[in-house]
């Protein structure tokens, strides 16, 4: 009977072990500024934005363009001048602290982060001018199809037709990004999302799962309990069953987790190669759908992996409960064992009796 209730206990144990630490990694990682910053710097979602924010220049330059050459030429420099502002660890620190005021927020209603663009967008535009300006003084020596200095005043034109194009550019970026406007994408008055019944919803919907998970949590513990106490009789035998239990359980999930991460990114890998080959047949910009790719597989990969971490430490733990349980079940059975007394064998004449001899017993 013993056998069987633990039998049936670590089965219900070994589920409810996946469900909750499969749960609590996919709950966990939305909230977690560090591995959503993390994710996103693995995805190199940097490259992708400044990419995007060089395509809309590009476009807008090349559709109004007074002098082709000058604005091919004012265009090689402007990737060089948005790499050199939008640094790397400045945007992941902005978003990083986006981030961090959006969770805040939906945990205690506090729309406290405010992130002032307005000087990095002042100093992005001013290199972009500078860049254009260089573009007009060396005109001449990129093979212009007319002599640049003879043709001031259209040069001059050119140049304001090029900071008006990047001002357009820059009026897509916002001044100051808050949550209302990573909510709403701009044009809300800050305090105007605090009393819709969305924010409602989503506050009572992370209550409801702090909640599961501490069921979970204290659903583990019982039946962990459970097999201990069916086992109480014997210390060893109680550790060798939880230890077997705990220790399958956490190579059961972390071999499950690894050949889903494995499916998963296979198929976004999939996914993302058909979407580009499509943006391609289109004549559409590929970087968009491949960074889009890199941030779900590197979503899934690493979201499915967040309790890899604490199930090894646990099957470590069980490993050990095995291993302990083992050896006190050898000790306790080395010290029940009847000690062997020896007996010498009897002397060859006849005398007194050798010490420590003892006659043996009458048949």
């Amino acid at each position: 009977m013993r056998i069987l209730g633990t039998i049936v206990l670590g089965f219900l144990f070994l589920i409810a072990f996946g469900a909750f630490f499969l749960f609590q990694s996919v709950t966990g990682y939305p909230g977690d500024t560090e591995a959503v910053v993390s994710t996103l710097r693995a995805a190199d979602v940097r490259t992708a934005t400044l990419d995007t924010l060089e395509a809309q220049l590009t476009e807008k330059v090349r559709a109004e363009a007074e002098d082709p050459v000058f604005a091919e030429f004012a265009l090689s420099q402007s990737r060089q001048v948005i790499d050199q502002v939008i640094t790397d660890e400045w945007f992941y620190s902005t978003i990083g602290q986006a981030h961090r005021g959006l969770v805040d927020f939906l945990e205690s209603g506090t729309d406290k982060v405010r992130i002032d663009l307005t000087e990095t967008k002042d100093r992005l535009r001013r290199m972009l001018w500078e860049a254009g300006r260089h573009g007009v003084e060396v005109c001449d020596a990129v093979g212009g199809d007319r002599a640049c200095y003879d043709s001031a005043r259209d040069l001059q034109r050119t140049l304001e037709v090029y900071r008006r194009q990047v001002d357009a550019t820059m009026a897509g970026v916002p001044d100051t990004v808050n949550l209302t406007w990573l909510l709403t994408r701009g044009g809300v008055e800050p305090g105007a999302v605090e009393g819709s019944s969305e924010l409602a919803e989503a506050r009572e919907g992370l209550q409801r799962l702090a909640m599961v998970r501490w069921a979970g949590l204290g659903a583990l513990l019982l039946l962990l309990g459970l097999i201990v106490l069916v086992n109480m009789r014997s210390l060893p035998r109680m550790m060798v069953n939880a230890g077997i239990v705990l220790a399958l359980a956490s190579a059961v999930y972390l071999g499950a987790v690894s050949a889903l991460s494995a499916w998963l990114g296979d198929a976004m890998e999939e996914k993302v190669a058909a979407e580009r080959a499509e943006a391609a047949s289109q004549g559409e910009p590929e970087f968009g759908h491949v960074a889009a790719g890199r941030v779900v597989t590197e979503v899934f990969s690493r979201m499915t992996g967040r309790a890899t971490v604490p199930v090894s430490i646990l099957l470590i733990g069980g490993l050990g409960l095995l291993g302990g349980g083992i050896a006190l079940h050898i000790v306790r059975r080395r010290r029940k064992q009847p000690k062997v007394r020896t007996v010498p064998p009897p002397p060859p004449f006849a005398g007194p009796m050798p010490p420590g001899y003892y006659p043996p017993a009458a048949q």
